[in-house]
């Protein structure tokens, strides 16, 4: 089995073109806040574009939607970088409306954890989860807690950020938020997407405490990357 790893989308339409018919298709979250110097205009088009992913993962589902900080910020009202506040009342009923299509973390295997951001040893132990599980038990501790309205504030900035942190450098940071500095200091268990390096290079990297492999994957703009099950390139 394949899996095609698709980085954040931020507007960009390009995924129809990288979405596989011979692979399960994963998109790594962030699908709204267009970058201005770009030229996808917020709104309307990047509505459309959302509405269009979702009608994929209906019409594909075995299709794996993970979701990102940019997108968490209209569910959940927290208002980062590039929030569209004309917009938020329409995102937010849409994202919404088909969250039951969306998920925090999913799993290759045992041994390949893929999230929007990373997962680190510190954000866990902060969320009671174990961190020396299999892929598969920490996604599924991962979206449980995303799911629980009293636990899914182990989500938001507000309580995993440390003091005089704005952009999610803490190790405590969630999934869906913390950057790869942090992953590289503090014991990284997951998969790193397109979230903040969105111009580097692709690659794999293996071994991580715990028995999980960590797929190091810095999307470049408009490039996807396909695994093979068991986390080989």
């Amino acid at each position: 089995m394949k899996f095609n790893l698709i980085g954040d989308i931020h507007g960009r339409t390009t995924w129809q073109q990288l979405v596989r018919e011979d692979a399960i298709n994963v998109f790594l979250g962030d699908y709204l806040d267009p970058y201005a110097d770009e030229g996808f205009a917020p709104g309307e088009e990047e509505y459309a574009n959302l509405l269009s992913i979702i009608r994929y993962k209906q019409e594909h589902p075995e299709t794996v939607l993970l979701l990102g900080n940019h997108d968490l910020h209209y569910l959940w009202h927290e208002h980062y970088s590039r929030y569209n506040a004309e917009h938020a009342e329409r995102y937010a009923h849409l994202l919404s409306e088909h969250l039951h299509l969306f998920q925090a973390a999913y799993a290759i295997g045992d041994r390949v954890l893929v999230t929007h951001a990373g997962v680190t040893r510190p954000w866990c132990e902060l969320a009671g989860i174990e961190p020396n599980l299999s892929a598969a038990a920490l996604a599924e501790a991962i979206c449980q807690r995303m799911t629980d309205a009293k636990q899914r504030h182990w989500f938001t900035a507000a309580s995993t950020f440390e003091m005089n942190d704005y952009c999610g450098m803490s190790a405590t940071a969630s999934p869906l938020w913390v950057r790869p500095q942090a992953l590289v200091h503090h014991g990284e268990l997951g998969l790193v997407a397109d979230h903040h390096l969105h111009r580097a290079a692709s690659a794999m990297q293996g071994g991580a405490g715990g028995g999980v492999t960590v797929a190091l994957v810095l999307m470049q703009i408009g490039l996807g990357k396909v695994l093979a099950g068991g986390g080989s390139t």
